[in-house]
């Protein structure tokens, strides 16, 4: 850390046993102007953390903006960042952090950074969300609230602008553990009780209690309390499209979703550019079997669609709403349109992964190939022989077809030259189940290995157990 005088203060409240508390430390070490720790209840400065930093002892009254508020006098720097333990910035936006700080230095600014958090098993990618956590030096700037905190109020009554930054804050795995889930779910229940009975009813408590009691595993409760947060948040609020996804996420499963699609309906009457919405519409109508109005959602979604970062969101919305597009258009029998709308994409979708595997398997069903070893070799990188590529694609369109036997052995061909794709690994182990062959259960473990959140892996794995249904294989493509 610098010795001159700070220009930057990174602020941070923690108990000293905090996972990766003493990596979050020493990252912002290489940064910050200092950091200030404000230890609850004077827990212990945990093992590993840099030299230097400068701690504050902090009684807990059940109050997270009293004791924000309590640590941001104690800091010196003319700009103040609020980190969480494990959160990070990567290098590269730690630099443009430090060069927008130079630029606005003196400046009653303050600015927004998306808050990202990591996919949970199963889900296809992380959420994010916005927050003002980079503030001016201002001792009028205040927080509200014993939970959920807010700045929101005090900028815009202190006459303090809020720019939003393009930079990401990443939260660690232990943002998804089970235990700190319902942990932080207990913890915030008591402290939004105590609020609601302190200062009435409030919107962002509700949906507070509603998020509590889902991580708490009471889906009946938690929706009580999103359908209360919905009965007296603003329209056009964050608050009320934070309580629509939550009241959403507590309805009883339903495989044609008739009562998430007659929920999500409302939510698009008042928000109806909302990409989040209109991805979740598109495929509730697709579980109906509406082919023709789920395609059109997901044009909307695609066209028009926005994303609304003050709410908690998936992280990539704009590309699972064309990756949804394009399987919308294939249900309907226009898998060539489908390959065009990807084509089309920005470079920033275009380029991505989860893209270039779809427009591998639709090449694969319109019989090119070539243009699908292409897209894999993008893909992955360039990391697998392109001939163990092609005899992968090769077997995966056979087996595509119904034509196992000859599917395998290009298959084999490509896992015995070295190709532990997934794809590969995928095929090998469906066509291997098909024929009945004595080592499909070690292949789908294979497979499970490269792909641990596949829920496909999972269920021809427990197929090949002999605890589920078999299914037709041509279902898994």
């Amino acid at each position: 850390m610098s010795n001159a005088a700070p220009l930057l203060s990174v602020l941070m409240l923690a108990r000293g046993n905090e996972p990766r508390l003493a990596e979050s430390l020493n990252a912002a070490a290489e940064w910050a102007g200092e950091i200030v720790l404000g230890l609850l209840d004077g827990g212990p400065l945990p093992k590993g953390a840099p030299a230097g930093i400068r701690t504050v002892p902090l009684s807990w009254h059940e109050d997270f903006s009293l004791a924000r508020n309590e640590l941001a006098e104690q800091a010196r720097g003319s700009f103040l960042l609020w980190l969480e333990p494990g959160e990070t910035l990567s290098d590269e936006h730690a630099a443009e952090l430090k060069t927008w700080i130079a630029e606005n230095d003196g400046l009653a600014i303050a600015a927004s950074l998306l808050i990202r958090r990591p996919a949970e098993p199963g889900a296809p990618c992380g959420e994010q969300v916005r927050r003002i956590r980079l503030l001016p030096a201002e001792p009028k700037l205040k927080f509200h609230g014993r939970v959920r905190e807010q700045l929101e109020r005090s900028p815009r009554e202190n006459s303090v602008r809020v720019e939003p930054l393009p930079l990401v804050v990443r939260r660690g795995p232990e943002e998804i553990d089970a235990v700190r889930i319902r942990v932080r779910g207990q913890r915030n229940v008591r402290l939004a009780g105590i609020e609601l009975k302190e200062s009435g009813r409030h919107a962002r408590l509700f949906n507070c209690l509603g998020e509590a009691f889902l991580a708490l595993g009471d889906h009946t409760a938690g929706g009580d309390f999103f359908r209360q947060a919905l009965a007296i948040a603003p329209a056009g609020s964050a608050d009320r499209l934070e309580a629509y996804y939550g009241a959403l996420t507590t309805l009883p499963e339903d495989p044609r979703c008739e009562r998430q699609a007659a929920l999500c309906l409302e939510a698009l009457e008042q928000f109806p550019c909302d990409l989040q919405l209109l991805c979740a519409m598109g495929a509730f109508l697709a579980a109906q079997g509406r082919k023709n109005l789920a395609t059109r959602t997901y044009q909307t979604a695609v066209r028009c669609g926005r994303v609304e970062e003050n709410a908690w969101h998936l992280a990539e919305l704009p590309l699972l709403a064309r990756l949804g597009y394009s399987t919308a258009l294939e249900h309907e029998g226009r898998g060539h349109e489908a390959i065009s709308e990807l084509l089309a994409a920005p470079p920033e979708e275009r380029d991505a992964e989860p893209l270039r595997r779809r427009l591998v398997e639709l090449h694969l069903r319109t019989g090119d190939t070539e243009a699908a070893v292409g897209h894999l070799e993008a893909a992955i990188g360039g990391k697998v022989d392109r001939e163990a590529l092609r005899s992968a694609v090769r077997g995966a369109a056979l087996a595509e077809k119904g034509e196992f036997t000859p599917a395998r052995v290009y298959l084999e061909a490509a896992y015995s030259a070295g190709c532990r794709d997934r794809l590969c690994l995928r095929w090998r182990a469906l066509v291997r189940m098909k024929q009945n062959d004595a080592g499909a259960l070690e292949a789908l473990a294979e497979w499970k290995l490269v792909e641990p959140t596949s829920a496909e892996a999972d269920r021809y794995l427990r197929i090949a157990a002999g605890i589920a249904s078999p299914a037709p294989v041509a279902e898994a493509a």
